[in-house]
């Protein structure tokens, strides 16, 4: 294949609960000399051009901004980070901000009931989206960062034209991509009680005009300077390392299998054996 997009779950601590979530790891998380090790690894193979750095929640690490510098300076690679967006704060996080390509921020529903119900709150505390507007309208300004939103389609928002209540925010975005809950049991964590069933999901995409009647596990419509992107799973077209450098699938069950771990084992080598759906990865992006 012509490139590799990397995703680095640096963390799996998150402030929010979210019920369809698959961002379950280790308890404990690899500081930042340890990514280093992991990022040299991943960069030895020339075909990786990007890394994408997610959670739980990537602004809860503390060596959030020595990663993504090293990252973007060092290693010269295309960067982006996947956030709830709950802590977002441009001054605060400006010398982040100025080094991300993309700026993903997950957004499941405009409705504070159903974000409730999935778990995208602390305390009483759900995403500011007045201020999460703000933020947009600076990263457009000030950077030359592109935005995106992700939203994982379930039981509970499964029926909300979601497109058309983000009527405040579409000008400012790239992308945006839309994923169907993915099954998930570790033995701790369960999502099948809000996964959905190809006409609920296919409900939904016609709710938002988004469906189009075909085969292909990802798809994109270029509609008003966005790009939607619709994929049906993520089972093996997602490259994943857990939080403490182990590089993961979920392409043979509900749960992750480890195929090695890149504090210790060849990148590229492990890659060889890797459950990859080539044509499906490639549509992803």
């Amino acid at each position: 294949m012509d490139f590799r997009k990397v995703n680095l779950h640096i963390t799996d601590k998150c402030n929010f609960n979210c019920a369809h979530c698959f961002g379950k790891f280790s308890p404990t998380d690899l500081r930042f000399e340890d990514w280093k090790k992991v990022v040299d690894n991943i960069c030895k193979d020339s075909s990786v051009v990007a890394i994408n750095i997610a959670g739980g929640e990537p602004f809860l690490h503390p060596d959030l901004e020595c990663i993504v510098s090293y990252i973007k300076d060092e290693k010269k690679k295309v960067i982006s980070i996947v956030t709830n967006g709950f802590f977002l704060n441009f001054n605060k996080h400006a010398s982040i901000l100025h080094k991300v390509d993309m700026l993903g921020v997950s957004i499941d529903s405009f409705d504070a009931p159903t974000n409730a119900l999935i778990g995208r709150h602390q305390g009483n505390k759900q995403l500011n989206l007045n201020n999460l507007k703000v933020i947009f309208q600076h990263l457009k300004d000030r950077t030359n960062c592109e935005i995106k939103i992700n939203t994982v389609v379930n039981k509970l928002n499964y029926k909300e034209h979601i497109v058309a209540n983000a009527h405040p925010l579409v000008k400012f975005v790239d992308k945006w991509k839309f994923f169907r809950c993915q099954p998930f049991d570790n033995g701790k964590h369960k999502n099948s009680h809000i996964c959905i069933s190809d006409v609920k999901f296919n409900q939904f995409l016609k709710n938002n005009d988004l469906f189009l009647d075909c085969a292909d596990l990802a798809y994109k419509i270029n509609r008003d300077n966005v790009a939607y992107i619709v994929e049906k799973t993520m089972r093996n077209t997602y490259i994943v390392v857990g939080n403490n450098g182990d590089l993961l699938t979920l392409a043979f069950g509900d749960d992750y299998t480890k195929i090695g771990n890149l504090l210790s084992d060849d990148f590229y080598a492990l890659m060889q054996k890797y459950p990859l759906d080539v044509n499906g990865f490639s549509a992803r992006y």
